[in-house]
């Protein structure tokens, strides 16, 4: 009888030690980094914005009827009053200019939507003043503590800050979003 009782109290030790070292076995883990894209809106032909579909041509579109001239490419299809996070953006302009090129000149770009209530509101911009020659720029912007609520359609605005003749061309012109504001 003592000697079953033994081996039973072996067995159980023996198991006890098989199960801690499958428990280390299994719980072992495995990390990985995992990029997650924010959307692109690209600009488009007849002053539409176009997300994540890099439209097939580009287009120049003038911004030469004097200072302070402002195109917009808005949302053709509505979200229908979304909530969305707090993007960081980064905004990207093909700009032509086609005139005197010592001169610097700028330029103010802004992100934002319109909600569903029809009231437009900024999401993110900036000022970009020291363009001297034809040139793609990228400008980011992350300073922003904007709410973005009830979401219908996204915007993409461009102002030339002087009277020069500037041309924006579309497709190559968009805004992406890199990320959420901390």
């Amino acid at each position: 009888m003592k000697k079953l009782i033994m081996f039973g109290i072996i067995g159980i030790i023996l198991i006890s030690f098989a199960s801690a070292g499958l428990v280390g076995f299994l719980s072992n883990s495995v990390s990985a980094n995992v990029e997650v894209n924010g959307p692109i809106f690209y600009t488009a032909s007849h002053n539409k914005l176009i997300m994540n579909e890099e439209p097939s041509n580009g287009y120049w579109n003038g911004l030469t009827n004097g200072q302070f001239v402002k195109r917009e490419w808005v949302m053709e299809d509505g979200l229908g009053g979304i909530d969305f996070y707090n993007p960081k953006i980064e905004f990207v302009a093909n700009v032509k200019i086609n005139d005197d090129f010592n001169v610097s000149r700028g330029i103010y770009l802004e992100f934002g939507y319109y909600a569903s209530d029809g009231n437009k509101h900024t999401i993110c911009s900036t000022q970009y003043l020291s363009i001297t020659q034809n040139e793609t720029i990228n400008v980011e912007c992350s300073d922003n503590n904007a709410e973005v609520k009830n979401v219908e359609r996204f915007y993409y605005d461009i102002e030339a800050l002087s009277n020069k003749n500037y041309e924006i061309k579309t497709k190559d012109t968009y805004v992406k979003v890199l990320g959420v504001v901390n």
